[in-house]
């Protein structure tokens, strides 16, 4: 019987299978040496929208809703603590000069004058005897009938009744006066416009009763943000017209604005003197006011063009002769519908990336294109 063949030696430190592992790694590196040297393709030019930049004159308007007020207010008050017996005006009636707008009871004041008015004619009555007395002992120490010291001692109680005619005289003036302030009086011409206390409250001097608007020279107020006050309207000029009727205009100029903002609300109160204003533009009415500013050279350029790099607004800018794009910082003037004007960082004559700027990066190459064609190439 033929023996079967004996095995192969193997070699010294040799696992079985090396060769065939080997032969992987080798495939490997080839194949990586193939990958290396293939060439990589280069992305597309990325299709963006451009417009051109350019800078021209422009004029911002400014349409604010405000409110005819007086140019001057003042709170009107007793001279005089009382509770008041009558109030006779109620906020928005016109009242003349002198009118009465309150009483306050007058019980204590009319009893002070009775009181003020007995003691004159006491003092009246002592000053008119003391008088015929001097004049008797004068003549008497003329004839030689009187003594010196008589004469001197009438002279001396006609002195005394005078004062005491004078003070009686004085605080019946004092006392008619009190009685006076229990009417509170309009000093001007006016509109009531607040009113503060109600029939039978009692109130201290100098309390204030009523808020009386002078009706004559009357402002158009507006609270304007802070913004809009960097600059004048043209010669400080507002067009205004009355909100529930636009056919009722008048002409105004700015005549002050508030130093400081509003905490509430943020906003600057603006003043502005109404030039010859019509009758209908009574005081509380509302109104609107126009006001033009100065021109001035700014871009005009879509929202969709800014995004924000480094918390500065920007643009993409693409280069005339590499079609790259570079992140330009720009400064705002001012907030459109949908636009912005840039009056810094953008030229005359720069292409500027209107859409797509989402998806670009510093230094890539784009393909800028009209409006339409980059609508085409969306499809």
């Amino acid at each position: 019987m033929p023996r079967p063949p004996a095995p192969r030696p193997r070699a010294p430190g040799l696992a079985p299978r090396a060769l065939p592992r080997a032969g992987a790694l080798a495939l490997v590196l080839i194949l990586a040496a193939c990958s290396d040297s293939a060439p990589v393709p280069e992305k597309p030019p990325v299709a963006v929208r451009v417009t051109t930049a350019e800078r021209g004159p422009y004029s911002p308007t400014v349409t604010l809703t405000g409110t005819v007020a007086a140019r001057t207010e003042s709170d009107v008050s007793f001279r005089i603590p009382g509770r008041i017996a009558a109030r006779l005006v109620d906020v928005g009636d016109r009242v003349k000069a002198g009118a009465v707008l309150a009483r306050l009871d007058r019980t204590e004041q009319e009893a002070d004058v009775t009181a003020a008015r007995a003691t004159l004619n006491a003092a009246e009555a002592t000053l008119r005897q003391a008088e015929t007395n001097f004049t008797r002992q004068d003549r008497l120490f003329a004839r030689g009938y009187a003594t010196g010291s008589v004469r001197d001692a009438a002279r001396e109680t006609l002195q005394r009744a005078r004062g005491a005619y004078d003070a009686a005289k004085a605080a019946l003036g004092t006392a008619e006066e009190q009685l006076a302030q229990t009417e509170l009086l309009a000093e001007i011409d006016g509109v009531v416009t607040a009113r503060y206390a109600e029939d039978g409250q009692v109130v201290n001097a100098a309390e204030a009763v009523f808020k009386l608007a002078e009706d004559n020279a009357r402002d158009a107020v507006f609270d304007v943000f802070e913004k809009a006050t960097s600059s004048e309207p043209v010669e400080g000029r507002v067009a205004l017209a009355l909100a529930e009727d636009p056919a009722v205009t008048a002409m105004g100029r700015v005549r002050e604005v508030a130093p400081a903002l509003d905490a509430a609300n943020g906003t600057l109160r603006v003043k502005v003197a109404i030039e010859a204003p019509p009758p209908s533009m009574t005081l509380g009415a509302a109104v609107t006011g126009r006001a033009t500013f100065a021109a001035r050279d700014l871009v005009d350029l879509p929202a969709s063009a800014f995004f924000v790099t480094a918390g500065a607004p920007s643009v993409w800018i693409v280069e005339e002769t590499s079609n790259r794009v570079a992140a330009r910082a720009v400064a705002i003037d001012r907030y459109l519908t949908g636009r912005i004007l840039v009056s810094q960082g953008v030229a005359d004559g720069d292409r500027v990336v209107t859409a797509g700027a989402q998806f670009l990066t510093e230094g890539q190459v784009v393909d800028p294109r009209p409006e339409t064609d980059v609508a085409q190439a969306g499809r």
